[in-house]
């Protein structure tokens, strides 16, 4: 992942970071303090996906010389980040407001060990954009 001077990973790094996560998360409903929370995932969901990725993208393209047969590609990107580096992930995401503490959405989301959180209507869309791009 390429990351500034200042350390902090790019922009499309994020974008890309937040996309994979969220289409390999099996979104379920998780109860925190008695409330139940539909669409949600766990911190421990996601460090656990973020510790070994492994994300596919398959495109078709015309041949050139014969444009009645295509060529398949196919691109395998794998990575993997601590469980320090996926809680500090997580707070990139809930500080640029992709998801959120839904029992309190409308305050800033401090990332907990075993919290519950949602995404936000930014991040669908950043989630929709993403894949419309990739043809997912």
């Amino acid at each position: 992942m390429k990351t500034a001077p200042s350390g902090k990973p790019f922009t499309g790094n994020i974008i890309n970071l937040f996309s994979v996560l969220l289409f390999s998360l099996q979104l379920t409903t998780n109860e925190r303090h008695s409330r139940s929370f539909p669409n949600s995932f766990t911190t421990n969901d996601a460090t656990k996906h973020m510790a070994s990725f492994k994300f596919s993208m398959t495109k078709c393209h015309p041949y050139t010389e014969d444009p009645s047969r295509f060529v398949v590609t196919t691109t395998t990107k794998t990575f993997s980040l601590t469980k320090v580096m996926a809680k500090a992930t997580l707070q990139i995401f809930a500080d640029i407001r992709f998801i959120e503490d839904p029992e309190n959405p409308e305050s800033r989301c401090k990332i907990r060990d075993h919290g519950v959180y949602t995404v936000t209507p930014k991040g669908l869309h950043i989630l929709e954009r993403f894949g419309r791009k990739n043809g997912i």
